[in-house]
């Protein structure tokens, strides 16, 4: 229940904070973060092959400070891409059902992103213990 309240604070916060101009979508940090979240995903394609050699990544799979920080971190580009997807969504100015839809399916997979990596953040968290 804990992560469900997590996610839905953090989505007001970023959407309170993009409304009084606090957090500014400009290019810059559009590129910044599909930046990070390439190398993220690479991190994690690595990841997985090197699991199938049963070598485990320490920063991406514990539960201690480096796995914690990783999590969070992880947590915060979440809310960063689901910064640029609310600013997609208010610069938009289509009637097309198509493009709305589209909109809608994206902020729709960084609010389930947020959701997944606040749920692994508490867990390692938990762990930590």
């Amino acid at each position: 229940m804990l992560t469900s309240e997590i996610t839905l604070a953090t989505f007001i916060i970023v959407f309170v904070g993009y409304k009084f101009k606090i957090i500014r979508v400009t290019q810059k940090f559009k590129s910044v973060v599909y930046s990070v979240i390439g190398v993220i995903s690479l991190l994690y394609l690595l990841s997985f092959i090197l699991i199938l050699f049963e070598i485990k990544m320490p920063l991406i799979h514990d539960a201690g400070i480096g796995g914690i920080a990783w999590a969070l971190f992880i947590m915060i580009i979440a809310a960063s891409n689901l910064a640029i997807n609310i600013d997609k969504v208010q610069r938009s100015n289509s009637n097309d059902g198509y493009t709305n839809w589209r909109l809608a399916l994206g902020l729709m997979v960084s609010l389930i992103w947020l959701y997944f990596s606040t749920l692994r953040l508490l867990s390692r968290i938990n762990k930590f213990k």
